[in-house]
């Protein structure tokens, strides 16, 4: 597995993956511990995503989302709902890219449970928007389905389906820039009948 940058932010380039590469595992594992003690957000990320057991991380992260979402939170500025954002995207969202096939379908129901949540979150959150979060959930979403849908059409419908019965506000405008990575035409024809 090579080591990717997400963000665009972090400046993390081929040059620092070759140097990570030449350190023993020992080595790698004292990095890893003094990332996880001096930053809570990475910490809570490798527990969640890469030392859960992939068939305990559904669990994990929905506990981590309750306790994170129980109260209001009182932010006084939007960079600091932004921040929360992400470290929420990162401690529950984030984890789901893991998920084996044999969970795909119990993510699908914690990530349409967030779906029916979204508008809770803006009364938590208090100030700003959620965007960031939002843009988060459908991109895990579309990633589940199409992993779980494995080519299969009619698999896809009933995803599709199941956000439909349970009324949840999705949109064309939340889906259409997300398509056009996918190659397979039929695949990508139930998103464009489902978004029509």
């Amino acid at each position: 597995m090579g080591l990717v940058c997400r963000c665009g932010e972090c400046n993390f380039d081929d040059r620092h993956r070759e140097r990570l590469q030449h350190f023993s595992h020992e080595t790698l594992q004292c990095i890893i511990a003094d990332l996880a003690c001096s930053h809570p957000q990475t910490s809570v990320l490798l527990r969640n995503k890469w030392l859960t057991r992939p068939r305990d991380i559904v669990m994990t992260v929905s506990s981590e989302y309750d306790k994170r979402t129980r109260e209001s939170l009182d932010f006084r500025k939007e960079k600091e709902a932004d921040a929360w954002q992400r470290d929420l995207y990162y401690a529950v969202l984030a984890p789901l890219e893991n998920i084996p096939d044999e969970q795909l379908g119990q993510a699908e129901e914690f990530i349409i449970r967030l779906f029916e949540y979204e508008e809770r979150l803006w009364d938590i959150i208090g100030i700003g928007e959620v965007w960031i979060w939002s843009s988060a959930l459908h991109d895990i979403w579309l990633h589940v389905v199409l992993k779980k849908a494995r080519g299969n059409p009619d698999v896809l419908r009933e995803s599709i389906n199941l956000i439909r019965n349970a009324r949840i506000f999705y949109s064309l405008f939340k889906t259409d820039f997300r398509l056009d990575f996918i190659k397979d035409p039929a695949i990508r024809n139930v998103f464009m009948e489902f978004c029509a």
